[in-house]
């Protein structure tokens, strides 16, 4: 037996134990920091690049501290749209380092109220926009003031391009308008946004922590010059023509209206109003509406230029009512027999029907998408509208008969001067133009738009019949007051009833037009004046043959255009017309012929509603 304090030696192992214990120490000591040593080689080398860019990112960028956009201007050069250097001035609360002195000196420099920019102060958590829109003036002052008295820490004054129209809201319904960042939102300023669009070279800089520039290093970017615009508009005219429109406007109530001035050889539009005025709203692209009575010139000159009919062949008008299809169509007048001439005259609804009738479908329908309705222009104007046109595999004898004197079709303004110019020129559609060129900033022509023909509508000398007929409407017919003191006038009048949301025409709300061209003999200009929902009077003749020729007159006048009929001193024809009835109410089956109605939006114009109510133009 051991003893009982007797204790066992060391044994052969133990050393082994010791190493072995001090090795897995000295390994496990070791793993971390090699462990980071790894992940340091992984990123020093295999990921360098790519770090060294994103943290490059953090405090070295590109910084562009003015965006400018081209020029619009009118076809005399006038500026309508341009951009122009703003100044505002900022601030970051954590940078600055004298509160109360700050805020004293930009209260008084800026003309801001002490206790509302301390109240906006203390009410910011870290950035402050003091005052935007500073005047170069001002903007310089406050800095020369900051740098002397060593208050400019954490202050930023900048600069930026903001646009700018010099003449206010004129033609605003076509410039439309840009967004905060100075690119295009509305009208021509969307449509040419490519082209108007630039940039100033953007700067290399290195920042700090909270994103302020400290150094401005090499440019990076060459600068992207914008291109500057002009028009086919002149702002003399477009002034007259806006004149004119709210005149009519104020006379009548009205709610609104267009008015549209073209030259019928290049197709260029010289003005285009819209009342309201928005931007980017341009009702004689947006707006559809049916014609009435100022399209039966679609239907007689088409049926002259087929050699179907002749001025003098004769139909019969139906004492004013013509059951077709156990439909009433109706004259405002109790007609008997006229001649084409008389029908256009005295604006027949029944004439004009019987006239389609006799043309035919196939041929009626060819005319008047020759004639430009049922297609966009190539403006390609924001929200501009086809219209609406009958699909002719669809189309029944009624449509015909009612489509003939502008029911069940719905055009623009724009579609319909460029008919009348087309009759004014000789018969040849040209297509509309509102952009003459586009230039570089040194002048260089980068595109030049010119007048483009799109096709012959009918011969010269069916224009010229056509000339003759619409002159007399306006010695003898219903558009006495669209006449001018020594100059011929050729037009037509309508008044349509506008419709409702429910599909149905409106007992009280109108639409008063008039389309012509001056003088008839050699013309110049093509103008279409449209009234909605005039007060009290509201026929064509007598709401929108004022206005018509107000603008003509006032062109003529401007533009020294010699008078091309003998003046007769004592006879006066510029006489008021005779006051008429209203159109009847639209009842099962009788409406206004030339009651022309209008839809703001979309044109949903049930033909066979139309076949109901229709009279003609008083």
């Amino acid at each position: 037996m051991r003893p009982a304090n007797h204790r066992p030696g060391p044994t052969a192992s133990a050393p082994l134990n010791i190493k072995t214990r001090l090795a897995v120490c000295a390994g496990v000591c070791l793993l971390a920091p090699a462990v980071i040593l790894s992940r340091l080689f992984f990123l020093q080398t295999i990921r360098h690049d790519e770090l060294s860019a994103k943290a490059s990112s953090e405090f070295i960028g590109t910084t562009q501290k003015l965006k400018v956009r081209g020029k619009i201007s009118d076809r005399n050069g006038a500026v309508l749209a341009q951009s122009l250097p703003t100044y505002f001035c900022s601030a970051m609360k954590n940078e600055v380092k004298k509160t109360d002195a700050l805020l004293a000196v930009l209260s008084k420099e800026l003309e801001l109220e002490p206790s509302a920019l301390r109240k906006k102060w203390e009410s910011a958590k870290k950035y402050v926009a003091v005052k935007t829109d500073l005047d170069p003036e001002t903007f310089a002052r406050l800095r020369q003031r900051l740098e002397k008295e060593k208050l400019a820490d954490g202050v930023r004054l900048d600069s930026s391009y903001s646009r700018y129209y010099p003449n206010e809201n004129m033609a605003r319904d076509l410039l439309g308008d840009v967004d905060k960042e100075s690119r295009g939102k509305s009208g021509l300023e969307l449509v040419l946004n490519d082209s108007l669009s630039g940039e100033l070279p953007r700067a290399r800089v290195l920042k700090d922590r909270s994103g302020g520039v400290i150094e401005n290093q090499e440019v990076q970017t060459p600068a992207d010059e914008p291109a500057d615009v002009t028009l086919t508009l002149d702002s003399r005219v477009q002034h007259i023509a806006e004149s004119a429109l709210d005149k009519a406007i104020s006379d009548t109530r009205a709610a609104g209206g267009f008015a549209l001035v073209q030259d019928p050889y290049t197709g260029d539009i010289l003005a285009s109003a819209s009342r309201p005025s928005q931007p980017g709203q341009a009702q004689p692209f947006q707006w559809t509406y049916e014609p009435g009575s100022t399209f039966k010139l679609i239907t007689i000159s088409s049926a002259l230029e087929s050699r179907i009919i002749s001025p003098e062949d004769k139909f019969d008008c139906e004492n004013g009512q013509w059951n077709f299809f156990s439909k009433p169509i109706n004259d405002d007048e109790k007609e008997g027999v006229l001649t084409v001439s008389e029908i256009l005259v005295r604006s027949s609804n029944i004439g004009s029907a019987k006239i389609a009738l006799k043309l035919g479908m196939d041929k009626f329908y060819s005319y008047v998408r020759s004639y430009g309705f049922g297609s966009r222009t190539t403006i390609s104007f924001p929200g501009e509208s086809k219209g609406l046109l009958k699909q002719q595999a669809g189309a029944k004898p009624l449509d015909l008969a009612i489509n003939a004197f502008g029911y069940g079709v719905a055009v623009t303004g724009v579609q319909l001067a460029g008919a009348y110019s087309a009759l004014a020129n000789g018969g040849q559609l040209m297509e509309p133009r509102l952009v003459a060129k586009i230039t570089a900033a040194d002048g260089t022509l980068i595109d030049e738009t010119k007048p483009a023909p799109v096709r012959r509508v009918i011969t010269e000398q069916t224009a010229a019949t056509v000339r003759g007929m619409l002159q007399r409407v306006v010695t003898e017919g219903t558009g006495l007051k669209a006449q001018i003191r020594g100059y011929s006038v050729a037009g037509k009048t309508g008044t349509a009833k506008k419709i409702e949301q429910n599909g149905k025409y409106s007992k009280d709300k109108f639409v008063a037009s008039f389309c012509g061209f001056v003088p008839a003999s050699r013309p110049k200009y093509t103008i279409v004046v449209a009234i909605s929902e005039p007060k009290g009077v509201i026929y064509g003749g007598q709401v929108a043959a004022p206005a018509f020729a107000q603008i003509a007159r006032n062109l003529l006048s401007m533009n020294a255009v010699s008078p091309d009929i003998a003046v007769e001193p004592q006879h006066d024809k510029t006489a008021p017309a005779p006051q008429q009835p209203a159109p009847k109410t639209p009842q099962a089956a009788t409406a206004a012929p030339d009651a022309k109605k209008q839809k703001p939006q979309a044109a949903q114009t049930p033909a066979r509603t139309a076949a109901k109510e229709h009279s003609s133009e008083t």
